[in-house]
C-alpha cells in the first residue's frame, strides 16, 4: 500500500526542509515504526533523514569454524537507506585510546538486527553483544560518525580510511570519558 504525502523536517520546532514525497511504502523508523520513502532525489532525503531519525544498529560476535580461511570477528551492523547493514569486521574491540582496524564487508541482511545462532553455509555462528540505534553525525566516501545508543552503550563511534586505504573503528572522545563503554571480557 502507498500514500501519497509530503514530508516536513523541522529542528527546534521551525521548517529546516520541505520535501516532496511521492510515495511512503512501508514506515520511517520513530520508536518501533520503520517507513521507507520512495521520492526524487532519494539518497540526499535519506541522507537529511538519517540525520533526523534513529536507525537500528548490532554489534555481532562472529565465531567461525575451525576449516575457516578467516579468523573469529565482531561485525558491526548498521541499517542502512536501502534495507541493508553497512557493516565492518574488527578483529578486537576499540578501547578508550585503542582504534582497531575495520574490513568493509557486503551488505548484509536486515535479518542480522534480531539474529543469534548458526550462519548458513557452515561459517560459524553470531552472538549480539549489542544492539540498540544510532543516528549520523558525519557521513563522507572516507568517514562515518555515528552516535549510538544501545541497551549498555552511549557512544560516538567513528569508521575512517586513512590515506593508505585501510579503514579504522574508534570511540570519538567525549567531555567525560565515562561515557566510553566497557565491553564484556571478549
Amino acid at each position: 500500500m502507498a500514500f501519497f504525502h509530503p514530508i516536513t523536517l523541522r529542528k527546534n520546532n521551525i521548517v529546516t526542509k520541505e520535501l516532496p514525497i511521492v510515495a511512503i511504502v512501508g514506515t520511517l523508523r520513530v520508536g518501533d515504526v520503520r517507513t521507507v520513502v520512495k521520492s526524487p532525489g532519494l539518497t540526499t532525503h535519506y541522507s537529511a533523514l538519517s540525520r533526523l531519525v534513529a536507525m537500528r544498529f548490532v554489534i555481532l560476535r562472529h565465531r567461525l569454524p575451525a576449516h575457516s580461511d578467516r579468523v573469529d570477528h565482531f561485525d558491526w551492523m548498521f541499517e542502512s537507506e536501502d534495507g541493508q547493514l553497512e557493516t565492518w569486521a574488527t578483529v578486537k574491540l576499540p578501547g578508550k585510546d585503542r582504534p582497531v582496524e575495520a574490513e568493509p564487508l557486503a551488505p548484509h541482511r536486515r535479518d542480522y538486527l534480531d539474529y543469534e545462532g548458526p550462519v548458513s553455509g557452515d561459517r560459524g555462528d553470531v552472538q549480539r553483544l549489542e544492539q540498540g540505534t544510532y543516528s549520523v553525525v558525519q557521513s563522507t566516501e572516507s568517514q562515518r560518525t555515528f552516535r549510538l545508543q544501545g541497551q549498555r552503550l552511549a557512544a560516538t563511534i567513528q569508521i575512517a580510511q586513512n590515506p593508505s586505504g585501510d579503514w579504522w573503528l574508534s570511540f570519538k572522545k567525549s567531555k567525560n570519558d565515562d561515557d566510553l563503554p566497557v565491553f564484556p571480557d571478549t
